[in-house]
C-alpha cells in the first residue's frame, strides 16, 4: 500500500485533496495532511482541508517546519508525497524521506515558468498556449523531471481568471492522473526538462500593474484582472484609475446586472455612516 502525505491549500489543492479521499483504497492511504487552518488569513478564505481531515494528522502550513513532516513522514511510514499549491521548498531531509518519491502540481510550462504567476506573465508575453506540469520534486524548486503535461489554448481574449480556471480544471486532470498511477502501481514517467528557463519571483508582477501606453491597454487590462488582485491601472495625480477588459462580459460579470448593486448595497451598508439634520 501507497502511504500519502498531501501538502496543499487554495482551490485548486482543496479540489485535489477531495478527488484523493475518493481515490482511497486497498492501495492508497493518506497518512497525514498539511494545509491553512484558518479561513480568514489566505486570499482564498478557505480552510476546506482542514475542516474534512477528521481524524488524519494535521500539520499547519502557516510557518515553515520540516521537523514536523520529516516527524509525520516517520511516524506514519510515509512513502509519497503529493504536493499542491502548498507554499514551503522541501527541504533535502523531507525529500530523501520519501527516497524522492514525491510529486509537485505546477500551473505552468517549466521549466519556462518557474516560480509564481505564471498566468499573468503567459498573457502578457502573448503566449499562444498554456502547459500545467505535473514534476517530480529535487532539490531545486522546479527543476525535476517532468511526469505528465496538460496543454491547452490561450484564447485572444483571456484574462488571468480565465486562465487560472483552465489551469484549476488542467491541473485536476493531471491529478487525477498520477492518482490512477499511484492506485493501480503503475510507473509515472520521468521526462527530463531542456533548459534552464526563468525564475520569476513571487513580486515579479508588482511594478507591471502600470498601464504607460495605448499598446499596453488591452494585454495588461486582461493580464492582471483576477480578483481580488489588484488590476492593472492608469496613474492620475496621485490616484489610480482601474482598467479592465472588455471580456468581463463574455465571463458573465454584466454592466447592467442588479446582482452587482445589489452586493454594492449590501457591502456599502456594513460600513455607511451619515448625520441626520
Amino acid at each position: 500500500m501507497r502511504k500519502v502525505l498531501f501538502l496543499g491549500q487554495n482551490w485548486f489543492g482543496e479540489a485535489a485533496w477531495r478527488r484523493l479521499r475518493l481515490f482511497e483504497n486497498k492501495t492508497l492511504k493518506v497518512v497525514a495532511v498539511c494545509s491553512n487552518s484558518s479561513s480568514q488569513t489566505p486570499w482564498w478564505r478557505s480552510n476546506k482541508i482542514f475542516e474534512s481531515a477528521g481524524n488524519i494528522p494535521f500539520i499547519e502550513n502557516g510557518h515553515r517546519n520540516d521537523q514536523m513532516l520529516l516527524d509525520a513522514i516517520k511516524k506514519y511510514s510515509a512513502d509519497t508525497i503529493l504536493c499542491v499549491q502548498h507554499p514551503w521548498i522541501l527541504s533535502v531531509d523531507v525529500l530523501a524521506s520519501v527516497n524522492y518519491n514525491a510529486l509537485n502540481f505546477h500551473n505552468a510550462k517549466l521549466p519556462e515558468y518557474r516560480g509564481y504567476n505564471a498566468v499573468n506573465h503567459a498573457i502578457l508575453n502573448r503566449d499562444e498556449q498554456f502547459t500545467c506540469t505535473a514534476h517530480w520534486m529535487v532539490d531545486k524548486v522546479d527543476q525535476g523531471d517532468a511526469a505528465y503535461e496538460a496543454v491547452f489554448k490561450i484564447s485572444e481574449d483571456e484574462t488571468a481568471l480565465s486562465l487560472y480556471a483552465k489551469c484549476y480544471h488542467g491541473g485536476l486532470n493531471l491529478f487525477d492522473k498520477v492518482l490512477s498511477d499511484l492506485g493501480n502501481f503503475h510507473s509515472i514517467p520521468h521526462r527530463p526538462m531542456k533548459g534552464k528557463g526563468r525564475f520569476y519571483s513571487r513580486h515579479s508582477i508588482d511594478t507591471l500593474r502600470e498601464i504607460k501606453g495605448l499598446h499596453e491597454l488591452d494585454v495588461k487590462s486582461r493580464a492582471f484582472f483576477i480578483p481580488p488582485f489588484e488590476p492593472a491601472f492608469i496613474p492620475v495625480n496621485d490616484r489610480r484609475v482601474y482598467v479592465l477588459p472588455q471580456t468581463l462580459i463574455n465571463l458573465g460579470f454584466k454592466l447592467g446586472s442588479l446582482d452587482v448593486l445589489a452586493e454594492a448595497i449590501r457591502g456599502t451598508e456594513r460600513k455607511f455612516q451619515c448625520e441626520v439634520y
